[in-house]
């Protein structure tokens, strides 16, 4: 019990550790930046209803990547569509503070049950590969059609 405990409030601590050099590290690459591009901005030329729009599909978009990683790893761990899309954004967040995202992938199997993490790190793995693979595809098609469309 007490392991169980200790468990806990390490996770936490890291979950908190985390956050702060998260926002730390956006606010470090965005300051100087920020001030100088809001001198810039006026309220006319601020298309609200795009804003709105991508966060939406922000939101969205992480929402199928939970879905996505929920079915890989239903075979190895079920979970409920909130922890996962609650592990896709810690391990989104983690990928920003490490070198090429490379911390994105273990992070979400390293929360959940620790005894199958090479299973669940694997699975992982092989999805966001299936998904940069169909994105790189898609995304062949687009410019073939783009070409011929607009005789590039």
């Amino acid at each position: 019990m007490k392991t169980n405990n200790l468990y806990k409030y390490i996770n936490l601590l890291l979950r908190i550790i985390i956050g702060v050099v998260a926002i730390g590290y956006i606010f470090i690459k965005l300051k100087d930046e920020f001030f100088l591009n809001l001198q810039v901005i006026n309220g006319q030329n601020i298309i609200y209803s795009a804003i709105v729009i991508t966060i939406f599909l922000l939101f969205v978009n992480w929402g199928i990547e939970a879905f996505k990683w929920r079915y890989a790893i239903s075979k190895v761990e079920r979970i409920s569509f909130k922890k996962a899309f609650k592990l896709t954004l810690t391990g989104i967040t983690l990928g920003i503070i490490t070198p090429n995202r490379v911390g994105e992938i273990p992070a979400r199997a390293l929360l959940l049950n620790r005894n199958s993490f090479n299973e669940l790190t694997l699975k992982t793995l092989v999805s966001s590969f299936s998904q940069v693979i169909i994105t790189f595809f898609v995304g062949i098609v687009g410019l073939i059609t783009v070409y011929d469309k607009f005789n590039l």
